[in-house]
């Protein structure tokens, strides 16, 4: 008997909405969202010279009450952490869910650390459609390579 599988990017119909190179950048903003009943943000072999955290704000909003996060966001600001605070080469998943809904959004994080991955499931408690995602250092270094990929799922 053969099994047959189905990746979840497929099964899902993920759609690739945009991708950046990060390299040269501190912020890179995703702005004009819309039609999309989810979003997944990947960041693959991202790097800085410093030690920075990496954190993704929804909607350019920095209030600190509108994100119920696992992890601190280290007096940043407000926003969700999604790397560590170090210097080796780093990746992050981001998923953010009823984007195209005026209602509060489930949000699941993973941080890949020292190869392992150490997920959470946060919420964004702001009652807003998303039209923007932002990822940024939460220091005054740009990134010094790697690159994020947007990915959605038709609404």
């Amino acid at each position: 008997m053969s099994v047959n599988t189905v990746s979840t990017v497929e099964q899902d119909n993920w759609q690739l909405v945009a991708s950046q190179a990060m390299s040269g950048l501190s912020t890179y903003t995703f702005s004009g969202l819309s039609g999309y009943k989810t979003y997944w943000m990947v960041g693959k072999a991202i790097t800085s010279g410093t030690a920075e955290v990496i954190q993704i704000r929804v909607n350019g909003d920095t209030s600190s009450g509108s994100y119920a996060n696992f992890w601190a966001s280290d007096g940043n600001g407000g926003g969700f952490q999604v790397a560590a605070n170090n210097t080796s080469t780093r990746a992050f998943s981001f998923q953010i869910d009823y984007a195209d809904k005026a209602f509060p959004h489930s949000v699941r994080t993973t941080i890949y650390a020292s190869g392992y991955p150490d997920s959470s499931s946060d919420a964004y408690v702001d009652a807003a459609v998303i039209t923007s995602l932002t990822v940024r250092t939460t220091g005054s270094t740009n990134f010094s390579g790697g690159t994020v990929y947007l990915y959605g799922i038709a609404a």
